[in-house]
């Protein structure tokens, strides 16, 4: 049987937007009642309506290198996209590891999602699910520093873990810079956080 993932959120303006960001989670956790294909979409909407879900704050603060309003909120989401590598409910509490096979099953699912959303570049969302997933993507070729993959993906600490976001935020713009794409950030930011807020962390 085919699988049949959760639908990625795409934000409205992504498709325009300055540079294209794919946030990846690991999965998500819950009862076999929450399975169904809008759960990543309606989580989004959920925090858009106001209620603060506190990965997608972390995170938003992580990839944006600076604190989103709520007010705001909508302009960040609105430029980016955000799936799951693991399409389905895979544990019934936060922090719980899905097995191997299931990262093995959903790999071949996650490469036709890259190519469908063709983001400029990944930002994965902790250690172990790039440990997990790595292995099993197509590489270009070997580089110096390793293993070279046909969309850029950056890697950071699980959002929901005691994080120095500048740190990391810093981290994720030398990346960029590395993969020629620091001036597409810089002017995404601008619109993200205001020329402002903007300044005063990257320059």
């Amino acid at each position: 049987m085919p699988l049949v993932p959760q639908h990625p959120w795409l934000g409205k303006k992504f498709r325009d937007s300055k540079i294209k960001i794919l946030i990846l989670g690991e999965s998500h956790y819950g009862v076999d009642q929450d399975q169904h294909l809008n759960f990543t979409t309606d989580l989004v909407q959920i925090h858009l309506s106001r209620k603060n879900i506190r990965f997608l704050t972390k995170v938003a603060k992580l990839v944006a290198a600076g604190e989103i309003a709520p007010s705001q909120r909508d302009i960040f989401w609105d430029d980016i996209a955000y799936t799951n590598f693991i399409g389905e409910i895979a544990a019934a509490k936060a922090r719980e590891a899905p097995s191997t096979d299931l990262f093995k099953r959903w790999a071949p699912q996650y490469r036709e999602t890259l190519a469908a959303i063709a983001p400029d570049v990944v930002y994965v969302c902790g250690f172990r699910l790039w440990d997990a997933m790595a292995r099993l993507l197509p590489t270009t070729r070997e580089g110096t520093r390793g293993a070279v993959y046909e969309v850029p993906h950056f890697i950071s600490y699980h959002p929901s873990t005691s994080v120095d976001y500048r740190q990391w935020s810093r981290s994720f713009f030398e990346f960029l810079r590395t993969e020629r794409q620091a001036d597409k950030y810089s002017a995404a930011r601008k619109v993200w956080l205001g020329d402002r807020l903007h300044r005063s962390f990257l320059n």
